[in-house]
């Protein structure tokens, strides 16, 4: 009896840990920043606006799943804020990108109409 009990507790520890995923923070400041030209600022601003839109999109598909899990195995539902941090410091770097931009006088992209990133 003792040992199913420990069994059980043991496989559902194990199993609770795939409900989620790691977040892949970028991060804020690069050593290379300084030495980054007016292309590279603006591609990098550009490529993390889009990274930030996918991970929306990556987020609503999350929450169709959550929904799905609930009803079918609990254990997988996925409740870290991964999703969250990553769009976080990319905004984060963005910021970054930005003053280096109006450092070096660069152009930066535009924000897409109703995006509030």
């Amino acid at each position: 009896m003792h040992v199913r009990f420990i069994f059980t507790l043991l496989i559902v520890v194990c199993v609770t840990g795939c409900g989620g995923r790691v977040a892949n923070e970028v991060t804020e400041t690069r050593s290379s920043d300084m030495n980054l030209s007016c292309n590279h600022i603006s591609a990098e601003y550009e490529f993390n606006l889009r990274r930030i839109a996918d991970l929306d999109s990556e987020k609503q598909t999350r929450l169709a799943n959550n929904i799905g899990f609930l009803l079918m195995s609990p254990l997988m539902i996925d409740a870290s804020n991964s999703i969250e941090s990553e769009q976080d410091a990319i905004v984060r770097r963005n910021l970054v990108l930005s003053d280096l931009a109006e450092q070096n006088g660069c152009e930066l992209p535009k924000i897409p109409e109703g995006e509030g990133f």
